[in-house]
């Protein structure tokens, strides 16, 4: 698609659900604001949750239904192209112009979780219908007719989309997650202040585990990882969201 830099573009976003503290959601208001800076204007096609004064870079189209199928089949049927220069879908979805894999793939999760759960609770997955219909979003928008394009957010997402489905390598985009460097490194009262809080000493190695999602997010690797160094120099701080005491009986 050849744009001329004078063109006005409607730029579609697709995402399911909504999380004040996401990393998705985040991502989308800062492209989304990016955009319409330059003068363009983005459409979000998203549930009922996602609240309307987050999204102020364009209009929002509901999509009613909830479930992984069910809203892939709905955004076929109210067909973004007709209102949409291009789509943008950060969710699973039958087809759309580029795919941010902000996700990972599902495909790849699985088979590493499969390694560490018990019999009966492969047993169970196997059984749950959230998994077999993410997958089969995944084969389709991965495979011939879905995204154009794919954006990666980290080499090893990059690897397992060109593993498990045969995308091609020079479709896919790696654009790792930037930071605003501005939100970080705090001046030394303020670092040295927020450590006494925590109650972490000057020669203390503080570890951070940040994440929506602590299972997902392998929680139980750094805890174990921290065990095995059995350094008492060094503390796990763990923030973001996962269900806590289960955590915190099994450290």
């Amino acid at each position: 698609m050849q744009v001329k830099a004078s063109e006005k573009l409607n730029i579609g976003f697709v995402r399911r659900g909504f999380s004040p503290s996401g990393g998705a959601e985040a991502y989308l208001r800062r492209v989304a604001g990016a955009l319409a800076a330059a003068g363009h204007e983005a459409t979000l096609f998203a549930t009922k949750d996602w609240p309307q004064e987050e999204w102020t870079s364009g209009r929002i189209i509901r999509i009613e239904e909830e479930g992984p199928i069910a809203f892939a089949d709905e955004l076929e049927r109210i067909d973004p192209r007709k209102n949409c220069d291009l789509l943008v879908s950060l969710e699973r979805v039958w087809r759309c112009d580029f795919f941010r894999a902000g996700d990972g793939v599902h495909r790849a999760w699985l088979e590493r979780k499969a390694q560490f759960e018990a019999r009966l609770t492969k047993i169970v997955r196997r059984f749950n219908p959230k998994h077999d219909a993410l997958l089969r979003l995944e084969k389709a928008l991965l495979g011939d007719g879905g995204a154009r394009r794919v954006i990666a957010n980290s080499a090893m997402v990059r690897n397992e989309i060109v593993r498990h489905y045969g995308f091609a390598d020079d479709a896919i985009d790696l654009i790792r997650n930037g930071v605003r460097v501005s939100d970080f490194g705090p001046a030394p009262r303020k670092r040295a202040a927020a450590r006494a809080q925590l109650r972490i000493g000057p020669d203390e190695i503080a570890v951070l585990f940040l994440g929506s999602g602590w299972e997902r997010k392998g929680l139980r690797f750094a805890i174990a990882a921290m065990a095995k160094l059995r350094d008492q120099q060094m503390r796990l701080l763990v923030a973001g969201r996962g269900k806590e005491r289960k955590y915190r009986t099994g450290s």
